[in-house]
C-alpha cells in the first residue's frame, strides 16, 4: 500500500466514523455550505440518495430541471442523513448499483482508493439503512433509473404521495438534463471527462483497467443485500 492509499484509507475511515453519529455528522458535514443546503431538515419534501456512482447526479439533475422548487436532499452518501429523514418521516428513494460496477467507476475518479474498502463501505451503508425497516423507503436500481427515469421517478412520487410529476422525456428534455450534468461536472470536477457523471466511450475504455474480483464472502454478502434492496424496488 502506497502513501496515497494510506491517506485514502484514513480519510475513508474518518468519513465512516463520522457517519455513525448523526449529531457528529450534522456538525462536521455542516461546515460546508453545500452540505447544509443539501442535507435533510424538517422542511425537506423527499430524499433521493445512494452510494456514490449510483445515479445520484443524474436523478438530481432530472428533478432540478423538471420540477418547480422541489425541496429535496441528495448527494450526501451518508446514512446519518437517511436516519434524519426517517426521524422526520420523509419519503426516501434509495439508489443502488452493483458493487462490481461501482468499484471501477470510483477508481476512475480516484485510482488510489482501495477496492475492498469500497465494497465494505457499500455493504455497511446499505445494511445499516435496511436495518431500520422504514416503511417510507423505496429503492431504485441504477439500471432501471437509466432505462426509464421518467416512469420510475414518477412512480416514486405517486407511491409517496408527493406532488412533482415529470413530463415524458423528449430530445429537448434530454438535452436540458445533459447540460445540467455537464455544468455539475465543471463545478465539481473542473470538466474532467473521466470523472463526469455521464457515460462516454473514453470512460468505458478506462474502466476496463479497474475490473475487480470480489472475494467469495463479499460476493455472498452483497448478493444478500441486493436481494433485500430489490424487494423494496419501485414497481411500475
Amino acid at each position: 500500500m502506497n502513501l496515497f492509499q494510506i491517506f485514502q484509507c484514513l480519510r475513508d475511515s474518518a468519513r465512516l466514523n463520522t457517519s455513525k453519529n448523526s449529531l457528529l455528522y450534522r456538525y462536521t458535514y455542516g461546515l460546508k455550505p453545500r452540505n447544509r443546503r443539501l442535507s435533510v431538515n424538517r422542511h425537506t419534501e423527499f430524499v433521493i440518495d445512494g452510494f456514490p456512482r449510483s445515479g445520484n447526479t443524474y436523478s438530481a439533475c432530472i428533478v432540478e430541471c423538471l420540477t418547480s422548487n422541489a425541496s429535496f436532499s441528495h448527494h450526501q452518501h451518508n446514512f446519518s442523513n437517511i436516519v434524519d429523514a426517517i426521524h422526520y418521516n420523509i419519503p426516501i428513494l434509495l439508489l443502488y448499483r452493483s458493487p462490481a460496477d461501482i468499484v471501477p467507476s470510483l477508481l476512475l475518479r480516484n485510482p488510489y482508493t482501495v477496492p475492498n474498502r469500497i465494497i465494505r463501505s457499500w455493504i455497511y451503508y446499505y445494511s445499516t439503512i435496511l436495518d431500520y425497516k422504514y416503511d417510507r423507503l423505496l429503492t431504485l436500481s441504477f439500471d432501471c433509473l437509466i432505462a426509464n427515469p421518467q416512469e420510475y421517478l414518477n412512480q416514486f412520487f405517486v407511491n409517496s404521495s408527493l406532488k412533482p410529476r415529470l413530463p415524458v422525456f423528449d430530445s429537448h428534455i434530454n438535452n436540458l438534463i445533459r447540460e445540467k450534468q455537464v455544468a455539475c461536472n465543471m463545478n465539481a470536477e473542473s470538466g474532467n471527462i473521466l470523472r463526469a457523471p455521464y457515460p462516454s466511450q473514453q470512460k468505458d475504455i478506462e474502466k476496463k483497467r479497474y475490473k475487480y474480483q470480489m472475494s467469495t464472502k463479499d460476493t455472498e454478502e452483497t448478493a444478500r443485500i441486493s436481494k433485500s434492496l430489490y424487494n423494496l424496488h419501485v414497481r411500475l
